[in-house]
């Protein structure tokens, strides 16, 4: 029971409370859940499914088990939604890697005393973490074609099978093209099918608020109705526009906006359409200049069968076009088409035959975009399957953005073994050296997931796993096999892109979480 002195009634509506051991507690049990289910022994999590008339759904990815997770204490539930939180900004930037974050952030909250944090210990940290990205640039491997089926193997759990579905899919996608993945009750087995379409990068969502694929941090929907604009500010007949259409059609029927460029109005209006249920999106072409944008956005047109409203024509038009498929990130879009337009070839055919070739442009229209269409026997399958498939994809967009590294954790124990400048204050050398253990927190609970640190007293398993990893860059433990081995050799590889973002997602939040002093919450629903 807290005490007077930490209580303080601000008004009569919220309480302040100063003790964070609660939200600490609520924080630390969000990663514990999580990260039991890292590496090849990692244990699954059975989750209560939502038609409490079906199984719990049985998994083994991360960032699935973290949402489930809810505490009935509000203040440790507040601690469960910031670790919820850390695990989200690595998904939005890598598309993988969240258990490895949950890793990383229980390790930075039980290694250092919150009494122990300050700005001098931050500066440490911050070092480290700039070393060990300095590390990670010079280790990591540009990926191969080969490499890509290794790293596809290892995210769907060595399913040969599935690994060359995802594998051809990419295979035919091609560097301009994109793969994205849909369920399908009606089919038995996974297949992929190949679609027109269109991969526009560095072009995503306006807001995080139109994310509608939280565990993804994506827009992503079918059968989708697109409005091309070359608004430049809030077009009051643009909006009523989109009103209109949601007075004649269901509220969940996914319409979303390419705009010319950000619009902070235009956001605004469609964010009250999003809060009254409509399932709406905005993407902002935003080309690298005027005319790129202007190009960008008649291609998008011109592939769905819209056409560019813009306001400062003599006689601006409206024209809704249709994609089967997109998927908007933070910094992509993806748009598919069963069938393009006849127009989209003979463009093409135009741009060809020009003396001055636009290279990009043509390689934009004639992209494709493979669909894989997850199937099986029954609900849990699909939904298991699925999940791995997302899994395998991000961590081939991810591994071929900026190579790989060994797996399994061993690199960062081998950062951890080369990590020895002195600082120059006790404070800052503190956190330097906390970054230093840190790293090693997923390798360590790999072993413990794999009951091979539990067994035994910490200086043999330490002697045993821990000191070859750090002596010899690519050694380190295999769970599959129970022994010390060369993991490149053993095809156990990680992403370094999604590694890196990892540990700095997991950084941020927890020098965030240090920084918490108090806490308002409403009282009725604060157990104290």
């Amino acid at each position: 029971m807290l005490s007077l002195q930490d209580i303080i009634l601000k008004t009569k509506q919220n309480i302040y409370i100063k003790d964070t051991k609660k939200l600490d507690k609520g924080f630390l049990k969000a990663c514990d859940v999580v990260t039991e289910t890292l590496g090849a022994e990692g244990k699954l999590a059975l989750l209560e499914n939502a038609n409490q008339n079906l199984p719990p759904i049985a998994t083994k990815d991360g960032v699935t088990v973290m949402q489930h997770v809810r505490l009935p204490n509000k203040i440790e539930n507040f601690g469960v939604l910031q670790a919820i939180a850390g695990s989200a900004v690595t998904l939005q930037k890598a598309g993988d890697s969240t258990t490895t974050t949950a890793s990383f952030m229980q390790g930075y909250l039980r290694k250092l005393n919150r009494k122990k944090f300050n700005k001098k210990v931050e500066k440490g940290i911050k070092l480290g973490l700039e070393e060990v990205n300095k590390w990670l640039e010079h280790l990591a491997i540009p990926t191969t074609r080969e490499d890509l089926k290794q790293i596809i193997k290892t995210s769907v759990n060595n399913d040969e099978k599935l690994a060359t579905v995802i594998f051809n899919s990419f295979d035919i996608a091609g560097s301009d093209g994109a793969v994205e993945v849909v369920k399908n009750g009606n089919l038995p087995e996974t297949i992929y099918t190949e679609q027109n379409g269109m991969y526009l990068d560095s072009h995503g969502y306006t807001s995080a608020f139109f994310i509608n694929k939280e565990g993804k941090a994506s827009y992503d929907a079918e059968n989708v109705a697109v409005i091309c604009s070359a608004t430049w500010e809030s077009d009051m007949k643009l909006v009523q526009s989109i009103k209109n259409f949601y007075q004649t059609t269901d509220k969940k029927t996914p319409l979303v906006l390419f705009l010319e460029r950000p619009n902070s109005e235009m956001n605004e209006e469609m964010l009250k359409l999003k809060n009254i249920g409509c399932n709406v999106c905005i993407v902002a072409v935003n080309g690298y200049d005027e005319y790129e944008s202007e190009l960008l956005l008649n291609d998008i047109a011109l592939l769905t069968g819209a056409k560019v409203y813009n306001p400062r024509d003599e006689k601006p038009e409206f024209a809704l076009g249709l994609a089967d498929k997109l998927v908007a990130t933070v910094s992509t879009t993806t748009i598919s088409v069963f069938e393009a337009p006849k127009a989209v070839e003979e463009l093409v055919e135009v741009l060809e035959s020009a003396d001055k070739k636009d290279n990009r442009r043509i390689k934009r229209l004639k992209g494709k975009v493979v669909i894989i269409e997850v199937g099986g026997l029954n609900e849990l399958q699909i939904k298991e399957e699925f999940d791995r498939v997302e899994d395998a994809i991000a961590s081939v967009k991810s591994s071929k953005s900026e190579g790989y590294i060994a797996g399994g954790g061993a690199t960062l124990v081998y950062i951890s073994g080369k990590m020895k400048k002195q600082q120059e204050t006790k404070e800052i050398q503190r956190g330097y050296d906390l970054v230093k253990e840190i790293l090693k927190e997923p390798f360590i609970k790999i072993l413990d997931n794999a009951n091979r640190k539990t067994k035994l007293k910490w200086w043999h398993w330490h002697k045993d796993y821990i000191t070859p990893a750090q002596n010899t860059y690519g050694v380190g433990y295999n769970a599959s096999t129970d022994e010390i081995s060369n993991l490149f050799e053993d095809g156990i590889i990680d992403s370094k892109k999604s590694i890196r973002v990892a540990l700095e997602s997991a950084t941020e939040r927890a020098i965030q979480m240090f920084n918490i002093g108090s806490i308002v919450a409403f009282p009725e629903s604060v157990e104290l």
